[in-house]
């Protein structure tokens, strides 16, 4: 991965908590023309050092999806990005692949 890693062995390995994260997101059209989404991830059940990288899909309305990854390193993390095509639905940790528990 090219970074430092031993917080991932420290938490995931070493350690048995399983995050909470509450998630919230809003879609709006800016003035632009663009389409801009926010997330909110608020994270429980672990220390306040946790880090971990979730996956995201935005599914788009004209079917096709664009995936990301958010960083979260903090016990509150806000994300922001904008679309030039509108988005239908966002998706967070699309696959499973982060042991975690979502609430949206």
């Amino acid at each position: 991965m090219r970074v430092e890693m031993t917080w991932f062995f420290y938490q995931w390995i070493y350690r048995s908590e399983i995050p909470t994260s509450q998630v919230k997101h809003t879609i709006m059209k800016n003035d632009q023309g663009k389409w801009k989404v926010n997330i909110s991830v608020i994270e429980s059940g672990v220390p306040s050092s946790f880090k971990m990288f979730v996956p995201i899909e935005t599914k788009l309305k004209n079917g096709a999806s664009a995936f990301g990854r958010m960083f979260v390193d903090q016990p509150t993390k806000d994300f922001e990005y904008e679309l030039d095509q509108e988005p239908d639905k966002i998706v967070v940790n699309p696959f499973e692949s982060v042991l975690c528990r979502i609430e949206e």
